[in-house]
């Protein structure tokens, strides 16, 4: 039976997806030593993309991540607002609201909705009381 992946080579899978395929990106983000020269890191990146067990996990996530992206607006949106309502509510443990998290699945809701739009604003000229008087 085949030996599973390492912690270090599925946070490599994931970070290589979630970075659009850079190698020595996800070869950071996973942990990896950083102390040699560019053109190591990037041999080293390429050696573990290069393993059979590594590669079969990339693709095995990549599958995951294009159906994600096939979910209808809606169906995000409703994803986003039981984020934000399970965020919301008090940890049991901590006794807390997940503040960061709500606030960043509303900022999406927001944008996916369009209240972000520019909106037009007017410049009015504004009468001081003295002007009035004069």
């Amino acid at each position: 039976m085949a030996k599973p992946l390492s912690d270090k080579e599925e946070l490599y899978c994931q970070a290589y997806v979630l970075n659009a395929g850079k190698k020595t990106k996800a070869y950071e983000e996973a942990g990896y030593s950083m102390a040699m020269s560019k053109d190591k890191i990037s041999i080293e990146a390429d050696k573990i993309y290069n393993r059979p067990k590594v590669t079969l996990r990339i693709k095995e996530l990549q599958k995951g991540r294009d159906k994600a992206i096939i979910m209808t607006k809606e169906q995000k949106l409703l994803v986003l607002e039981k984020v934000i309502n399970a965020c919301v509510t008090l940890d049991d443990e901590k006794g807390v609201i997940n503040a960061t998290a709500v606030t960043s699945a509303i900022k999406e809701h927001n944008l996916m909705q369009g209240d972000n739009a520019p909106t037009q604003v007017e410049n009015k000229t504004v009468k001081t009381f003295s002007d009035m008087y004069k």
